[in-house]
């Protein structure tokens, strides 16, 4: 098993910026979360990676929650397996469950019987958001046809199939909100596990800023958080341009960590070079526009740091608000967001 947690009524679990990978278990493979189920949310998973987990005889391949509260965000979860909820398994159990995905990709899951994304069973609920499930077999989403009721709420979203990619079963409830579509993602080199999109991709700006639902706020972006008009569907933000980056968290290639973040006055970068190659280090508005160089020279393999005063070319300082760390090393581009704070 990957992650197993549980949240008592004062207990809560975070997992951000982790890859969780090739575990197996009887079901939860990945991650299991359980109870503490209250009116708020119990559990956090933030800018993680999903992927190739296993439950052998149960439900939830990459995840599995029960009687419990969640909110993913910023996630990928692909090709994950089980006997029911390949990628997601929401199991209420006969106690209240809930569970928000937002800005999220579900991709190339598979279950053996049902639910190749999504698995809701025993009262499980879900609100969907600014994400996509595509690919999944041998269905995108279902309700368990044999347990209490559940309910699934999904805007802005696109999901294989649009309405019939949600098999109801005569026991679950579909609010089909605004803004969902069904349509090919065009990720840039989906055979290679890479899910970014990819130019042309009708999930850019596609998504939504703000959005409610059941009387809770579960989408609040400033512009600043996203490029173009409005946010991108899926768990990778479009910035304009066609680079070999990943937002989150990758097995191989360089890496940058940030902190503090938020930071002010002054924040450090470091980064690890797989090989020794030409560096140049800057930092971008989400306009894409540089803001300040802070390295260009041939720099050797292994971990170096940096640090920005939150300035300018100019030595003025920048204003508050979402900057892109632009790390290009030879052929290669990686980009990390930190949060300028005053």
């Amino acid at each position: 098993m990957g992650v197993w947690g549980f949240a008592s009524d004062l207990g809560k679990v975070m997992i951000s910026y982790s890859e969780i990978f090739t575990n197996k278990a009887s079901g939860g493979a990945g991650v299991l979360l359980l109870g503490g189920y209250s009116g708020s949310i119990r559990h956090r998973i933030f800018n993680c990676i999903i992927h190739n987990n296993t439950s052998t005889e149960d439900s939830g391949g990459g995840v599995l929650l029960l009687a419990t509260k969640l909110m993913i965000e910023n996630s990928v979860i692909y090709n994950n397996h089980s006997n029911q909820g390949g990628g997601f398994s929401i199991q209420g159990v006969g106690l209240p469950n809930k569970a928000y995905i937002v800005n999220c990709t579900l991709v190339d899951n598979f279950s053996h019987s049902s639910g190749g994304a999504i698995h809701l069973k025993g009262g499980g609920k879900c609100t969907m958001v600014n994400s996509i499930s595509f690919n999944n077999n041998p269905q995108e989403i279902v309700f368990s046809p044999d347990e209490v009721s559940g309910s699934l709420a999904i805007a802005y979203s696109n999901i294989k199939g649009g309405k019939e990619g949600v098999e109801l079963n005569d026991n679950g409830e579909l609010d089909w909100l605004e803004g969902n579509i069904d349509a090919d993602p065009l990720f840039v080199d989906a055979g290679n596990n890479d899910y970014r999109l990819g130019e042309g991709s009708p999930c850019i700006d596609a998504g939504t800023s703000n959005f409610s639902y059941g009387g809770n706020v579960i989408v609040n972006m400033d512009e600043s958080e996203y490029f173009g008009t409005a946010p991108d569907m899926g768990a990778f933000q479009w910035w304009g341009v066609s680079t070999g980056y990943y937002e989150l968290p990758l097995p191989e290639g360089n890496r940058i960590e940030l902190y503090p973040n938020p930071f002010n006055p002054a924040a450090t970068i470091k980064f690890s070079l797989q090989k020794a190659g030409d560096v140049i280090l800057g930092i971008y508005n989400v306009k894409g526009q540089r803001i300040v160089k802070l390295v260009e020279a041939f720099l050797e393999k292994g971990e170096h740091f940096y640090a920005w005063n939150g300035k300018d070319d100019n030595n003025h300082p920048a204003s508050s608000g979402v900057y892109l760390v632009k790390l290009e090393h030879n052929d290669d581009i990686t980009i990390s967001k930190i949060t300028l704070m005053k």
